[in-house]
């Protein structure tokens, strides 16, 4: 017999009391595969296909990327609004299962690729968010993470005999008109925060001299001199002090979204060697360039350590101290967010620079590179505190996002069985 209290769930909007039905997927919901096609449909018009860079966020967006092929190549139905979109194979597993409705999409426009899933259900807001709640990230990892299909592949059959719990009609509508709400809201301070990130690139732009100028476009009142080019190692002196203390110090790593940070805290494990002596001593404020380059960052990575007093780092990387007599450190800190140093690095890497992932750069060709700096410290004081005070601005809109997505994460886990 079934367990009536584990087929109720936690947390219920007032006047609804009966138990959760168990039902198969497939009878509430009908799923098709999507097209197969050659490269030879492929035109630049015709017939959009949607692909898993068309979920973004758990949000269906049309993406400029997108793949089109002739109307003659399609042999299955079109898409419709309302649908869900599901990732049934990729490259990378955790992208499977991914899901979304198909929102704002012109009629007979689109289908679904290949590699990916549509299920159609009368209540497909309540379907959609269930599929964010627990059952569907344990029927994921038993069917796609090691279980019956195959490594990165969700079965269309999988996902019909999947069995789920349901309410009554009415309570469905209440529970997917709710999640549809709260999503909007996410989406709404997801497109804020992305718009104010967008803003302080347009400001680090415009508030810097661009290559083969002397002066900003936009400059703080009262500020006329051009800016003047020193060397970096004219305004900083490069660090070169050997760890000793071992006990005292942390492995450092350099992330380009978080600086630098601990080595456990950042992979949840130590990655460095076990002996630190070689390692290079760094003091809080001091900075330290890492050569690895990667997507958005192709010449590396400069941070300043500002979340510890003291830690390690690499002898991999170049370190080196900011002179605050010609530099504001703050100053500092911004400049390399630029991307204006990135060509005075190209310019002294070697030929076939990039090596295992690194850019063969020395430290002394490095300390080399040309900067433009305005002459007077109080015009850099003031370009770092207003950028500065942008960043604020980012990290409390970064705080209300996860805010929100951590509340959305728990009335998932009590509002559905």
């Amino acid at each position: 017999m079934e367990n009536k209290k584990s087929s109720v769930p936690k947390l219920r909007f007032p006047g609804f009391t009966g138990a959760w039905e168990q039902r198969k997927l497939g009878d509430i919901s009908k799923t098709k595969r999507g097209l197969t096609y050659k490269p030879s449909n492929i035109d630049n018009t015709g017939i959009r296909v949607l692909r898993s860079s068309n979920i973004k966020e758990d949000t269906f967006v049309i993406s400029d990327n997108d793949v089109f092929v002739k109307e003659s190549a399609v042999n299955i139905p079109f898409v419709k609004n309302g649908d869900i979109l599901i990732t049934a194979a990729n490259g990378s597993t955790n992208l499977v299962g991914k899901h979304a409705i198909i929102r704002d999409i012109p009629k007979n426009s689109a289908v679904h690729g290949g590699f990916m899933l549509i299920t159609t259900s009368k209540e497909y807001e309540f379907l959609n968010a269930s599929m964010s709640s627990n059952w569907y990230k344990k029927f994921i990892k038993k069917y796609v993470a090691g279980g019956n299909g195959a490594i990165g592949n969700l079965r269309k059959n999988d996902l019909d005999n999947q069995k789920i719990y349901v309410p009554k009609k009415d309570e469905q509508e209440k529970i997917g008109n709710f999640f549809k709400m709260l999503d909007s809201l996410i989406a709404l301070h997801q497109r804020k925060l992305e718009h104010l990130k967008e803003q302080k690139k347009g400001l680090l732009q415009k508030m810097f001299p661009k290559n083969g100028e002397v002066v900003p476009e936009v400059r703080f009142p009262g500020f006329t001199d051009d800016w003047e080019q020193q060397k970096l190692g004219e305004v900083a002196t490069r660090v070169t002090r050997k760890n000793k203390n071992l006990e005292s110090t942390l492995p450092l790593t350099i992330s380009a979204q978080l600086g630098l940070v601990d080595q456990i805290s950042y992979f949840d494990k130590r990655i460095a060697s076990s002996n630190l002596t070689n390692y290079i001593l760094l003091n809080r404020g001091e900075f330290a360039y890492n050569k690895s380059y990667s997507n958005g960052y192709p010449f590396g990575t400069v941070k300043r350590l500002n979340r510890y007093d003291k830690g390690v780092i690499p002898s991999l990387y170049i370190a080196f101290m900011p002179n605050t007599i010609f530099i504001n450190s703050d100053f500092m800190e911004m400049y390399f967010e630029t991307s204006l140093w990135h060509k005075e690095v190209s310019a002294r890497a070697s030929e076939g620079a990039r090596n295992h992932g690194l850019l063969n750069i020395s430290p002394s060709d490095f300390m080399d590179i040309y900067m433009k700096i305005p002459e007077k410290i109080e015009e850099q004081k003031k370009i770092a505190k207003f950028l500065e005070d942008f960043d604020s601005l980012i990290a409390l809109h970064q705080r209300k996002l996860e805010h929100l997505e951590l509340m959305k994460k728990g009335l998932l886990q009590q509002m559905f069985v």
